[in-house]
Protein backbone atom coordinates (compact mmCIF):
# COMPACT_ATOMS: atom_id res chain seq x y z
CA UNK A 1 0.00 0.00 0.00
CA UNK A 2 1.37 3.42 -0.96
CA UNK A 3 2.17 5.71 1.94
CA UNK A 4 0.41 9.11 2.09
CA UNK A 5 3.77 10.89 2.24
CA UNK A 6 4.89 9.18 -0.99
CA UNK A 7 1.62 10.10 -2.72
CA UNK A 8 1.97 13.70 -1.57
CA UNK A 9 5.50 13.78 -2.99
CA UNK A 10 4.32 12.47 -6.36
CA UNK A 11 1.51 15.05 -6.42
CA UNK A 12 3.93 17.88 -5.66
CA UNK A 13 6.34 16.74 -8.38
CA UNK A 14 3.54 16.54 -10.94
CA UNK A 15 2.30 20.00 -9.96
CA UNK A 16 5.80 21.45 -10.28
CA UNK A 17 6.19 19.92 -13.75
CA UNK A 18 2.82 21.27 -14.89
CA UNK A 19 3.58 24.75 -13.60
CA UNK A 20 6.99 24.64 -15.27
CA UNK A 21 5.40 23.58 -18.56
CA UNK A 22 2.83 26.37 -18.41
CA UNK A 23 5.54 28.96 -17.75
CA UNK A 24 7.97 27.55 -20.33
CA UNK A 25 10.66 26.76 -17.77
CA UNK A 26 13.31 24.12 -17.65
CA UNK A 27 13.34 21.92 -14.57
CA UNK A 28 16.03 19.86 -12.86
CA UNK A 29 15.46 16.15 -12.33
CA UNK A 30 17.47 14.43 -9.62
CA UNK A 31 18.25 10.85 -10.67
CA UNK A 32 19.67 10.01 -7.26
CA UNK A 33 23.28 9.47 -6.21
CA UNK A 34 24.19 13.03 -7.15
CA UNK A 35 23.19 13.01 -10.82
CA UNK A 36 20.98 15.84 -12.00
CA UNK A 37 19.59 16.63 -15.45
CA UNK A 38 18.04 19.80 -16.82
CA UNK A 39 15.35 19.61 -19.49
CA UNK A 40 12.19 21.45 -20.58
CA UNK A 41 9.22 20.76 -18.33
CA UNK A 42 7.16 19.91 -21.44
CA UNK A 43 9.52 17.12 -22.50
CA UNK A 44 7.90 13.67 -22.35
CA UNK A 45 11.10 12.38 -20.76
CA UNK A 46 10.29 14.29 -17.56
CA UNK A 47 7.39 12.00 -16.67
CA UNK A 48 9.43 8.90 -17.50
CA UNK A 49 12.26 10.02 -15.25
CA UNK A 50 10.06 11.09 -12.36
CA UNK A 51 7.38 8.41 -12.35
CA UNK A 52 8.58 5.45 -14.41
CA UNK A 53 12.21 5.31 -13.21
CA UNK A 54 13.26 5.65 -16.86
CA UNK A 55 15.43 2.78 -18.10
CA UNK A 56 16.68 1.81 -14.67
CA UNK A 57 17.74 -1.69 -15.88
CA UNK A 58 19.75 -0.11 -18.71
CA UNK A 59 21.42 2.35 -16.37
CA UNK A 60 22.20 -0.45 -13.94
CA UNK A 61 23.69 -2.54 -16.76
CA UNK A 62 25.91 0.34 -17.85
CA UNK A 63 27.27 1.03 -14.37
CA UNK A 64 27.88 -2.66 -13.65
CA UNK A 65 29.59 -3.30 -16.99
CA UNK A 66 31.93 -0.31 -17.06
CA UNK A 67 35.13 0.01 -15.07
CA UNK A 68 37.56 2.88 -14.46
CA UNK A 69 39.58 3.55 -17.60
CA UNK A 70 36.95 2.12 -19.98
CA UNK A 71 35.57 3.84 -23.08
CA UNK A 72 31.79 4.12 -23.54
CA UNK A 73 30.06 5.30 -26.72
CA UNK A 74 26.48 6.62 -26.51
CA UNK A 75 24.91 6.72 -29.98
CA UNK A 76 21.72 8.75 -29.64
CA UNK A 77 22.70 10.38 -26.35
CA UNK A 78 19.69 12.71 -26.13
CA UNK A 79 20.08 14.91 -23.01
CA UNK A 80 22.70 12.65 -21.43
CA UNK A 81 20.88 10.23 -19.10
CA UNK A 82 23.16 7.30 -19.94
CA UNK A 83 26.31 9.27 -20.79
CA UNK A 84 26.35 10.93 -17.37
CA UNK A 85 25.81 7.65 -15.53
CA UNK A 86 28.62 6.10 -17.60
CA UNK A 87 30.99 9.02 -16.96
CA UNK A 88 31.24 8.33 -13.27
CA UNK A 89 31.69 4.58 -13.87
CA UNK A 90 34.70 5.06 -16.19
CA UNK A 91 36.48 7.58 -13.96
CA UNK A 92 39.34 7.93 -13.46
CA UNK A 93 41.04 7.59 -16.80
CA UNK A 94 38.05 6.66 -18.95
CA UNK A 95 36.25 8.40 -21.76
CA UNK A 96 32.64 8.79 -22.92
CA UNK A 97 31.67 9.75 -26.47
CA UNK A 98 28.11 11.15 -26.58
CA UNK A 99 26.63 11.48 -30.10
CA UNK A 100 23.49 13.59 -30.56
CA UNK A 101 22.49 15.16 -33.93
CA UNK A 102 19.55 17.37 -32.90
CA UNK A 103 21.12 20.82 -32.24
CA UNK A 104 18.61 21.83 -29.55
CA UNK A 105 18.97 18.51 -27.74
CA UNK A 106 22.73 18.67 -28.17
CA UNK A 107 22.84 21.99 -26.32
CA UNK A 108 20.91 20.41 -23.45
CA UNK A 109 23.34 17.48 -23.48
CA UNK A 110 26.32 19.82 -23.18
CA UNK A 111 24.65 21.73 -20.32
CA UNK A 112 23.94 18.53 -18.40
CA UNK A 113 27.46 17.19 -18.85
CA UNK A 114 28.88 20.48 -17.58
CA UNK A 115 26.41 20.74 -14.67
CA UNK A 116 27.46 17.30 -13.44
CA UNK A 117 31.15 18.12 -13.67
CA UNK A 118 32.04 15.71 -16.50
CA UNK A 119 33.45 18.02 -19.17
CA UNK A 120 36.82 16.35 -18.83
CA UNK A 121 35.40 12.86 -19.32
CA UNK A 122 32.53 13.23 -21.81
CA UNK A 123 33.12 14.38 -25.37
CA UNK A 124 29.84 15.58 -26.92
CA UNK A 125 29.64 15.33 -30.72
CA UNK A 126 26.78 16.87 -32.73
CA UNK A 127 26.50 14.16 -35.38
CA UNK A 128 24.27 11.26 -36.42
CA UNK A 129 25.90 7.86 -36.82
CA UNK A 130 25.01 6.09 -40.06
CA UNK A 131 26.42 3.92 -42.86
CA UNK A 132 28.03 6.80 -44.79
CA UNK A 133 29.47 10.26 -44.18
CA UNK A 134 27.78 13.43 -45.39
CA UNK A 135 24.58 15.34 -44.66
CA UNK A 136 21.08 13.96 -44.08
CA UNK A 137 17.62 15.14 -43.04
CA UNK A 138 16.75 14.62 -39.39
CA UNK A 139 13.01 14.35 -38.72
CA UNK A 140 12.19 16.29 -35.54
CA UNK A 141 8.85 15.58 -33.78
CA UNK A 142 6.67 18.20 -32.12
CA UNK A 143 7.47 19.85 -28.80
CA UNK A 144 8.15 17.43 -25.98
CA UNK A 145 9.20 14.49 -28.14
CA UNK A 146 12.72 15.41 -29.23
CA UNK A 147 13.95 12.01 -28.04
CA UNK A 148 12.18 10.49 -31.06
CA UNK A 149 14.12 12.49 -33.65
CA UNK A 150 15.35 10.15 -36.36
CA UNK A 151 16.84 9.84 -39.82
CA UNK A 152 14.08 7.30 -40.51
CA UNK A 153 10.63 8.25 -41.76
CA UNK A 154 8.63 9.83 -38.92
CA UNK A 155 6.08 7.83 -36.95
CA UNK A 156 4.61 10.84 -35.14
CA UNK A 157 3.67 14.43 -36.08
CA UNK A 158 6.68 16.51 -37.05
CA UNK A 159 7.81 19.98 -36.07
CA UNK A 160 10.07 19.98 -39.13
CA UNK A 161 13.24 18.63 -40.72
CA UNK A 162 16.80 19.85 -40.32
CA UNK A 163 20.01 18.94 -42.12
CA UNK A 164 22.59 17.32 -39.88
CA UNK A 165 26.06 15.90 -40.28
CA UNK A 166 26.27 12.10 -40.50
CA UNK A 167 29.34 9.92 -40.09
CA UNK A 168 30.38 6.31 -39.61
CA UNK A 169 31.26 5.07 -36.14
CA UNK A 170 34.42 3.57 -37.63
CA UNK A 171 35.57 7.13 -38.42
CA UNK A 172 34.34 8.73 -35.20
CA UNK A 173 35.75 6.28 -32.65
CA UNK A 174 39.40 5.27 -32.79
CA UNK A 175 39.52 3.90 -29.24
CA UNK A 176 38.49 0.39 -28.24
CA UNK A 177 35.19 0.83 -26.37
CA UNK A 178 34.15 -1.60 -23.69
CA UNK A 179 30.47 -0.80 -24.30
CA UNK A 180 28.43 0.94 -27.00
CA UNK A 181 24.80 1.98 -26.54
CA UNK A 182 22.73 2.47 -29.72
CA UNK A 183 19.25 4.03 -29.57
CA UNK A 184 18.46 5.80 -32.84
CA UNK A 185 14.75 5.25 -33.43
CA UNK A 186 14.90 2.52 -36.08
CA UNK A 187 18.19 3.55 -37.69
CA UNK A 188 20.21 0.90 -35.84
CA UNK A 189 21.03 -1.22 -38.91
CA UNK A 190 22.62 1.79 -40.62
CA UNK A 191 24.73 2.48 -37.54
CA UNK A 192 25.91 -1.15 -37.50
CA UNK A 193 26.78 -0.99 -41.21
CA UNK A 194 29.02 2.00 -40.50
CA UNK A 195 30.81 0.25 -37.64
CA UNK A 196 32.08 -2.90 -39.39
CA UNK A 197 35.72 -2.38 -38.34
CA UNK A 198 34.78 -1.63 -34.75
CA UNK A 199 32.39 -4.58 -34.41
CA UNK A 200 34.62 -7.07 -36.25
CA UNK A 201 37.67 -6.42 -34.08
CA UNK A 202 39.11 -9.06 -31.75
CA UNK A 203 38.17 -6.86 -28.80
CA UNK A 204 34.78 -5.84 -30.23
CA UNK A 205 32.67 -3.99 -27.65
CA UNK A 206 29.67 -5.25 -25.82
CA UNK A 207 26.49 -3.53 -27.03
CA UNK A 208 23.23 -2.25 -25.61
CA UNK A 209 20.82 -1.78 -28.52
CA UNK A 210 17.20 -0.74 -28.89
CA UNK A 211 15.01 -3.24 -30.75
CA UNK A 212 11.75 -1.50 -31.63
CA UNK A 213 9.39 -3.01 -34.21
CA UNK A 214 7.49 0.19 -35.01
CA UNK A 215 10.54 2.41 -35.42
CA UNK A 216 12.28 -0.24 -37.52
CA UNK A 217 9.26 -0.52 -39.80
CA UNK A 218 9.33 3.22 -40.48
CA UNK A 219 13.03 2.86 -41.30
CA UNK A 220 12.11 0.25 -43.92
CA UNK A 221 13.51 -2.73 -42.04
CA UNK A 222 12.69 -5.18 -39.22
CA UNK A 223 14.13 -6.13 -35.86
CA UNK A 224 14.63 -9.68 -37.15
CA UNK A 225 16.95 -8.27 -39.81
CA UNK A 226 18.77 -6.30 -37.12
CA UNK A 227 19.21 -9.48 -35.06
CA UNK A 228 20.54 -11.28 -38.15
CA UNK A 229 23.10 -8.49 -38.69
CA UNK A 230 24.48 -9.10 -35.21
CA UNK A 231 24.58 -12.85 -35.70
CA UNK A 232 26.61 -12.42 -38.88
CA UNK A 233 29.11 -10.33 -36.90
CA UNK A 234 29.42 -13.10 -34.31
CA UNK A 235 27.27 -11.52 -31.61
CA UNK A 236 24.68 -13.28 -29.47
CA UNK A 237 21.67 -11.48 -28.00
CA UNK A 238 20.65 -11.42 -24.35
CA UNK A 239 18.16 -9.77 -22.02
CA UNK A 240 19.46 -8.24 -18.81
CA UNK A 241 17.62 -8.94 -15.54
CA UNK A 242 18.75 -6.12 -13.26
CA UNK A 243 17.23 -7.69 -10.16
CA UNK A 244 19.05 -10.98 -10.60
CA UNK A 245 22.03 -9.24 -12.26
CA UNK A 246 21.99 -11.94 -14.92
CA UNK A 247 21.91 -12.19 -18.71
CA UNK A 248 19.47 -14.61 -20.34
CA UNK A 249 19.77 -15.75 -23.95
CA UNK A 250 17.23 -13.95 -26.16
CA UNK A 251 14.93 -16.40 -27.94
CA UNK A 252 13.90 -13.95 -30.69
CA UNK A 253 10.13 -14.05 -30.23
CA UNK A 254 9.58 -11.94 -33.34
CA UNK A 255 8.15 -8.93 -31.48
CA UNK A 256 10.39 -6.37 -29.83
CA UNK A 257 9.96 -3.16 -27.91
CA UNK A 258 12.98 -2.75 -25.69
CA UNK A 259 16.74 -2.91 -25.32
CA UNK A 260 18.86 -6.03 -25.76
CA UNK A 261 22.47 -6.78 -24.94
CA UNK A 262 24.73 -8.09 -27.70
CA UNK A 263 28.05 -9.71 -26.86
CA UNK A 264 30.75 -11.92 -28.37
CA UNK A 265 32.38 -12.58 -24.98
CA UNK A 266 29.53 -13.42 -22.67
CA UNK A 267 31.70 -14.97 -19.95
CA UNK A 268 33.79 -11.81 -19.72
CA UNK A 269 30.63 -9.67 -19.61
CA UNK A 270 29.06 -11.80 -16.89
CA UNK A 271 32.26 -11.49 -14.86
CA UNK A 272 32.06 -7.70 -15.15
CA UNK A 273 28.44 -7.61 -14.03
CA UNK A 274 28.92 -10.09 -11.20
CA UNK A 275 32.17 -8.85 -9.70
CA UNK A 276 31.94 -5.10 -10.01
CA UNK A 277 30.33 -3.03 -7.27
CA UNK A 278 28.17 -0.75 -9.38
CA UNK A 279 27.64 2.95 -8.95
CA UNK A 280 23.94 3.36 -8.18
CA UNK A 281 22.20 4.59 -11.33
CA UNK A 282 18.92 5.28 -9.57
CA UNK A 283 18.99 5.01 -5.84
CA UNK A 284 15.64 6.73 -5.36
CA UNK A 285 12.77 8.33 -7.19
CA UNK A 286 13.65 11.48 -9.06
CA UNK A 287 12.89 14.82 -7.53
CA UNK A 288 12.22 17.74 -9.84
CA UNK A 289 13.18 21.29 -9.00
CA UNK A 290 12.71 24.63 -10.68
CA UNK A 291 16.11 25.69 -12.01
CA UNK A 292 15.84 28.96 -10.16
CA UNK A 293 16.69 26.90 -7.05
CA UNK A 294 20.28 27.96 -6.24
CA UNK A 295 21.10 24.42 -5.13
CA UNK A 296 21.25 23.35 -8.79
CA UNK A 297 24.16 25.68 -9.44
CA UNK A 298 25.88 24.66 -6.22
CA UNK A 299 25.54 20.95 -6.96
CA UNK A 300 29.04 20.62 -8.38
CA UNK A 301 30.84 22.95 -6.04
CA UNK A 302 34.16 21.51 -5.03
CA UNK A 303 34.33 18.92 -7.82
Amino acid sequence: MLRPRFLLGVTRRRLRVRLGALMGRDIAVDLGDGFRLRLPARDSLVRKLLEDDFERPERDFITRTLRPGDVFVDVGANIGVHAIVAARAVMPGGRVYALEPNPATFRALERNVAANGFNGTVRCICVAASDAAGVASLHVPGAGYAAHSSLADPHMPLAGEIEVEVAQLDDLVQDSPALVKIDVEGWERHVIAGAHRLLSARDAPHLLVEFADLASAYAGTTTDELAADFERLGYRLFRYDHRARELAMEQRPGRYGGNLVASKRIDELRARIGKQEAVSASGKRGICQDLRDPKFGAHNAGR
